[in-house]
């Protein structure tokens, strides 16, 4: 009953319509916790994977996903891992990193993060893999989408909306 107590009084509350107090009290509840930043990631994985004919990649279609590719280790301590490359049917290589935050237009740089570049910079001149484009992925949200350009570095804004896959072939799941 120890091991299984929390659990058992969480059935008993749903069963009974009941809902948590956060006041303290006589009911001992465990929390349940997702870290949002990998969940988004492994959606955005998943979702590609199943759906990849469907989305275009610049001049070609989307042929292969990389999830957690390693790029190389920073100052030999870091792991540098890449949450997505992708490659088109033609061959170019896209480095993709998912970002769960919500971009505002009210914001300094639309809510853009100096270290989300920083980043990937460092990320598009890691390893010896050349990577045709670079993409920082956010939520669908109402902020432009941009292209930034330093040295031999494209770096994309994009926001993800899976709804806009399906309604370009006017289907569901």
């Amino acid at each position: 009953d120890r091991d299984y107590g929390p659990v058992l009084e969480l059935c008993r509350l749903l069963l009974q319509s009941s809902t948590l107090n956060l006041r303290t009290g006589r009911i001992a509840q465990f929390s349940f916790v997702f870290d949002m930043n990998r969940l988004f990631e492994e959606f955005i994985t998943e979702f590609l994977r199943r759906h990849k004919r469907r989305i275009r990649l610049g001049e070609g279609r989307l042929a292969k996903v990389a999830y957690q590719r390693r790029l190389g280790r920073l100052f030999c301590e870091f792991n540098m891992d890449a949450d997505l490359v992708l490659t088109d049917d033609a061959g170019r290589s896209f480095l993709v990193d998912t970002k769960y935050k919500v971009l505002d237009p009210k914001k300094r740089h639309a809510g853009l993060s100096q270290a989300d570049f920083y980043q990937m910079y460092a990320y598009g001149n890691a390893g010896m893999q050349h990577f045709d484009d670079i993409v920082l992925l956010y939520p669908a949200s109402n902020v432009a989408e941009r292209t930034f350009q330093q040295d031999e570095i494209r770096l994309h804004v994009r926001r993800f909306d899976p709804r806009s896959i399906y309604d370009a072939e006017g289907g569901g799941p």
